[in-house]
């Protein structure tokens, strides 16, 4: 059996990876590993040699071009891995990877999962991620308050093997976790938080705009022109997947012209909720003066800023 693994949820990707290779008695050695730039040919050789030391032998295939950038050279190379699946090597079990996005209406894609057990592992829902923190907290044993709960979610990513990552320091925490233990223990990239103060300036919550702010400043040593620049960024993207989605764009249609996951379009419609794209672009004009009067010494960056957010989610 030879397989197509593809996806974006890494960690399943990774263990599905992991668990053909246990069933083929191999988990002491190491396959033979072929990354994104490769030669065909040598692959194909991989393939073809007998395994010496078992029965068995695996040649991993992670990320090739002709799947994730596919160019019109890369057809040879298809052809050519085409040709030994017709008659493959039953001692060598080949695996295609790819944890990376691609187009699957591309040559490369169609036609080898024609030849090869094609297994897909998408990202979880935020439910199912959920459920899964919370599942990984109580089979370790590991005591939380519910507050202390929500807490944790809004600060990961829906992302298992980040999360597993993060499960490995919690479980040294002595006692129940509380707010401040997650806080404390839990990161949560600038990113992260510069989504949430855009959203809830584009819901006009100003307490939790002004807030957000302000831990921000304090998290990031005031480097407002930072803030400014993420903002704009966010503020853009909002405004990008709003006007497409006004235009009747389906989500996963937006997802891919962005390069980016359904569940960020999604969530961002979700935020831009009672904005039209027209509103959204006045916002991120404002906030571009406001750069502007910064950089030119007419306004204080902090305060600033600060008043661009109350004045914004006043409106």
């Amino acid at each position: 059996m030879n397989y197509l693994l593809t996806g974006m949820e890494v960690y399943n990707l990774q263990m599905r990876r992991d668990a053909i290779i246990r069933e083929l008695g191999l988990q002491n050695e190491q396959p033979d590993v072929f990354n994104q730039d490769f030669d065909i040919e040598e692959v194909i050789a991989s393939c073809l040699t007998t395994p010496f030391f078992s029965e068995n032998k695996v040649v991993l295939l992670e990320n090739p071009d002709f799947i994730v950038a596919p160019k019109a050279s890369d057809e040879k190379a298809v052809n050519r891995l085409v040709e030994y699946l017709e008659d493959p090597l039953e001692t060598t079990t080949l695996i295609v990877y790819v944890d990376k996005p691609f187009d699957k209406r591309k040559k490369g894609y169609t036609t080898l999962r024609k030849y090869l057990k094609t297994e897909s592992f998408d990202t979880v829902s935020r439910d199912s991620f959920r459920n899964i923190v919370r599942y990984d907290l109580q089979n370790n044993k590991i005591r939380i308050s519910n507050e202390a709960f929500d807490t944790l979610m809004d600060r990961l990513p829906v992302d298992v093997l980040n999360w597993k990552s993060e499960l490995d320091k919690l479980m040294l925490y002595p006692g129940t976790l509380d707010v401040r233990a997650i806080r404390a223990l839990i990161s949560r990239d600038i990113e992260d938080d510069v989504f949430q103060l855009s959203n809830a300036v584009v819901a006009r919550d100003m307490n939790q705009a002004v807030q957000i702010y302000r831990d921000l400043l304090v998290t990031n040593k005031n480097d407002v022109g930072g803030l400014i620049g993420l903002l704009a960024y966010q503020f853009r993207f909002m405004c990008q997947v709003k006007a497409l989605n006004e235009m009747n764009y389906l989500t996963r249609d937006i997802a891919e012209r962005y390069d980016a996951k359904e569940y960020r379009i999604t969530m961002t419609l979700k935020s831009a909720q009672g904005r039209s794209s027209r509103e959204l672009l006045g916002i991120l004009a404002r906030l571009s003066q406001l750069d502007q009067n910064i950089k030119k010494g007419k306004a204080d960056p902090v305060l600033g800023l600060e008043m661009f957010i109350i004045e914004v989610t006043r409106r």
